[in-house]
């Protein structure tokens, strides 16, 4: 599928939440630490709860050069509550590009289904959803 730039969109491979990602210093292989796609969380009544360490993990293939690169996650209504953007360079084609987001006390402001979308340029590549759901306080 030709894109907005008349390249072909890059395909992602994945798109992965987890608690961290570790690279490994003497081969460069990555280790993701804690995936999940529900993230469990007790409300208070004041302010939002804000989740402590969250990494997004993106895998690319079939991208052009280099282009700009965003991951946006949303709350349930729609509104943006972060994002990430830096440049992705495809060496060629069929070469694997890896990124990762490390993302510190994302706000959740309500339980429901929350989205993360990644963009190369002005195309959407992928979006996922994960959930949010309240935890009973302990007393």
């Amino acid at each position: 599928m030709s894109g907005s730039a008349g390249l072909p969109v890059p395909e992602c491979l994945a798109l992965i939440l987890c608690e961290q990602v570790i690279q490994d210093r003497q081969t460069n292989n990555l280790t993701l630490v804690n995936t999940f796609n529900t993230i469990s969380v007790v409300f208070p009544e004041k302010e939002p709860p804000r989740f402590a360490r969250l990494a997004v993990f993106v895998s690319l293939t079939g991208g052009h050069g280099t282009s700009k690169g965003k991951m946006i996650i949303k709350e349930p209504n729609g509104d943006e509550i972060s994002h990430g953007e830096g440049p992705v360079a495809f060496p060629s084609p069929a070469a694997a590009v890896e990124l990762t987001f490390d993302i510190r006390g994302l706000p959740l402001p309500r339980e429901g289904q929350y989205a993360i979308e990644f963009w190369c340029g002005e195309d959407l590549v992928r979006q996922r959803q994960f959930q949010v759901v309240a935890l009973k306080p302990e007393k």
